[in-house]
């Protein structure tokens, strides 16, 4: 119940601009007697910044919660889990002033990279010796 106002004027936002790959600019007024908002960050993602954008985050996102709950780190799965459901509710998901999670992402990212590197440079080697 608490929500519905919201979903009427996500569904609002939705009519009025169409989904591209990259994003546009939304035209929202700030007069005082405006009521339309765009006031969810997943919404806001899709239509400001774009499917790619979009589905980019989403796939990071799921990666990157994968990734603690399998090395069973339970404090940063609901850090990530909180953030995405408070995007449903809030615009400042991509803003990396205010969302911890871009720090879990960048610990996801680097664990990637470093099994990458350390991978590629011991392969070399191996060749090396040989």
């Amino acid at each position: 119940m608490a929500l519905q106002g919201r979903i009427y004027q996500n569904n609002a936002y939705l009519e009025r601009y169409d989904i591209t790959l990259l994003g546009q600019p939304i035209y929202e007024n700030t007069s005082a007697d405006n009521y339309w908002v765009l006031d969810c960050a997943h919404l806001d993602m899709l239509i400001c910044s774009g499917l790619l954008f979009t589905i980019l985050w989403t796939i990071l996102n799921i990666c990157t919660i994968r990734f603690f709950y399998k090395r069973n780190d339970m404090v940063e799965v609901s850090v990530l889990m909180m953030y995405a459901l408070y995007g449903i509710t809030e615009t400042f998901l991509p803003n990396c002033f205010l969302n911890m999670s871009f720090f879990l992402f960048a610990r996801y990212l680097y664990s990637i990279l470093s099994k990458k590197t350390y991978s590629s440079i011991s392969s070399y080697e191996q060749q090396r010796n040989y």
